[in-house]
């Protein structure tokens, strides 16, 4: 596995997404073809489909390691945090800079 698998996580999350409205499409055209009126193919394939957003998470966690993905996504709010505070930070690792050296 490489590090570009859980950096790039949204583009990821886009061609699921685009895969998964590929197969509804697939479906409602079957729905269509079958003689269903206008409206009910797009609901009879949501409907078989189930619920999508499970269907995206249970893909997701086959597909990685979530609590890599949580700890990277805690580094870089704690990191994005600490710069939006610098004379905090500075105070801080001075504190922990003198705490070591005792």
């Amino acid at each position: 596995m490489t590090l570009h698998r859980f950096t790039h996580r949204t583009k990821k999350d886009e061609d699921r997404a685009e895969e998964i409205e590929s197969h509804l499409a697939h479906e409602q055209d079957a729905n269509a073809a079958r003689g269903l009126s206008p409206l009910e193919p797009r609901r009879q394939a949501r409907l078989r489909s189930g619920n999508l957003r499970l269907t995206h998470e249970r893909v997701l966690r086959y597909r990685s390691f979530l609590w890599i993905e949580d700890g990277w996504r805690d580094l870089r709010f704690a990191l994005r945090s600490l710069g939006r505070t610098p004379g905090f930070t500075t105070v801080t690792l001075l504190v922990m800079a003198a705490l070591r050296l005792e």
